[in-house]
C-alpha cells in the first residue's frame, strides 16, 4: 500500500470562531440586592465589548441545527461549538 500524507489547513478566523471565549468578570461589581442597575450596565458594556450583547437582546439568532441540500441532511457546523 502507498502511504499518503494529508495536511489540513484551516483559516485562522475559523479557528477563532470555534474557540471558547473566556470573559473576565473581575472588574465588574458583585451583584447585590441594591445595585442591579449599576451591575447590569457593567455586564452589558462588557458583553458589548466582546461582541456578545446580541445574545442578551435577541438580535443574534441561533443558526439551524441541520442543513438540507437536495435530499441530504447534514449537521450545520455553525450550530455546533
Amino acid at each position: 500500500m502507498a502511504a499518503t500524507n494529508t495536511t489540513i489547513v484551516t483559516d485562522a478566523t475559523d479557528a477563532m470562531a470555534n474557540s471558547v471565549l473566556n470573559v473576565s468578570m473581575t472588574n465588574v461589581t458583585k451583584l447585590t440586592p441594591t445595585n442591579y442597575l449599576m451591575w447590569s450596565l457593567q455586564v452589558h458594556a462588557l458583553l458589548d465589548g466582546y461582541g456578545l450583547a446580541g445574545y442578551l437582546d435577541g438580535s443574534v439568532t441561533t443558526p439551524a441545527a441541520t442543513l438540507t441540500t437536495g435530499d441530504v441532511i447534514t449537521v450545520n457546523p455553525a450550530f455546533t461549538v
